[in-house]
């Protein structure tokens, strides 16, 4: 199936970036090769979970021991947290790289294995909450076997900023190290149960935002 692909032409992102894209030669500079997330070669991190969420808009963590798991082959890692809330289940992943040349894909944070799952279809949407925007993908995720379909809001977070843009990340990455600042890319998604897409996209919004305040380790 064909991709259904609605772009991002905000003016105002646009000039928000701008400082960020003159970065963007530090990425071509440092290139580096795409990859796929391998399930199978996660192993589990000695270093718990030091700080998530317990409680937001009504979700309620249910697995609060939850550790990061390492994947040594792409040098990232992920913490999975699982949320529950009227009898809905949330899944929340957060993806960061452990070394500056790794890179984080989309791919990452399909509902279960690569060669199972495909992106049926993907929209770029700004969704506003009480504390902020946030510029994410809205992927629709189709199992190739069974056919079911699991709604994914995604984006990719550096400090304050959050792109739909993997490679605007990457140019906000390197300009960061550039400068000489501090800032850990990463990528967080929300998958959520229920295969009818939420409508409440300020809840989305929120609810990224604070995973990535309060999620440290």
């Amino acid at each position: 199936k064909n991709k259904d692909i609605a772009m991002f032409t905000s003016d105002c992102h646009s000039r928000q970036w701008a400082p960020v894209l003159a970065g963007f030669s530090v990425f071509i500079i440092s290139g580096g090769t795409g990859w796929m997330l391998s399930n199978t070669q996660s192993t589990q991190n000695a270093l718990p979970l030091m700080s998530a969420p317990r409680s937001i808009l009504g979700w309620e963590l249910t697995n609060p021991l939850a550790t990061w798991l390492n994947n040594p082959r792409n040098n990232t890692r992920s913490l999975l947290l699982n949320y529950r809330r009227g009898g809905e289940t949330l899944h929340v992943r957060v993806v960061e790289p452990m070394t500056a040349e790794a890179k984080l894909q989309g791919s990452e944070v399909a509902p279960g294995e690569s060669n199972t799952w495909r992106e049926n279809s993907i929209q770029i949407k700004t969704a506003c909450g009480t504390t902020g925007c946030v510029q994410l993908l809205h992927t629709i995720w189709e199992n190739g076997k069974t056919e079911e379909r699991q709604h994914v809001y995604s984006t990719y977070a550096l400090g304050s900023l959050y792109t739909a843009s993997k490679f605007v990340l990457r140019a906000a990455h390197g300009w960061t190290r550039l400068t000489g600042g501090f800032g850990k890319p990463r990528l967080i998604a929300l998958t959520f149960d229920s295969a009818v897409p939420l409508e409440g996209s300020n809840e989305v919004a929120e609810m990224l935002r604070s995973f990535q305040i309060e999620v440290v380790d």
